[in-house]
């Protein structure tokens, strides 16, 4: 495929107007001090690099290329924030602040009643956990022998206080 001067391509080499890419990807790193035109591969490169970091900041996006960010609804949004400097990811991270913030709150939300469901087998069935321990025998003679005026329930209250 020919690039000619009013086009860009794409990492995967598709074509897209020049006119829509944002400075930066214009403006690479690797360009000489002359002022020589980035090279599509540079400028792959580069989106590449964003688009990897944008991934990595937002792995829930769902975003696998360049091509289908730009066919999202937010996508001259999101070049606008791009041509003036903001990294992609921070970009996208402004225009769908509230997506973001609702996925992540549905997330939490699910999180907690999983947490919740997976300890439901621990709780005690009738009575309180205090009930369960009984006075064994023996302290139960032992408790008579030093307090013979005690109900059983005295002594039972006595003991489980103690522990």
């Amino acid at each position: 495929m020919e690039n000619n001067e009013n086009n860009a391509v794409y990492p995967n080499g598709e074509e897209m107007p020049i006119g829509n890419m944002p400075e930066e990807v214009m403006q690479t790193e690797e360009q000489t001090v002359g002022g020589a035109e980035p090279t599509a591969e540079e400028i792959g490169g580069f989106i590449r690099e964003e688009l990897g970091k944008l991934i990595e900041h937002y792995p829930d996006c769902g975003i696998t290329s360049f091509k289908e960010l730009m066919t999202k609804p937010y996508a001259k949004e999101l070049l606008h924030y791009w041509s003036r400097g903001v990294p992609l990811y921070k970009a996208y991270g402004i225009v769908n602040a509230e997506e973001i913030y609702q996925q992540r709150t549905n997330a939490e939300r699910q999180r907690a009643l999983n947490s919740m469901r997976s300890k439901s087998h621990l709780r005690s069935i009738g009575g309180s956990p205090r009930a369960e321990r009984a006075v064994p025998v023996e302290v139960m003679q032992q408790y008579r022998e030093f307090f013979p005026d005690w109900s059983d329930g005295q002594i039972i209250k006595d003991y489980q206080s103690r522990f």
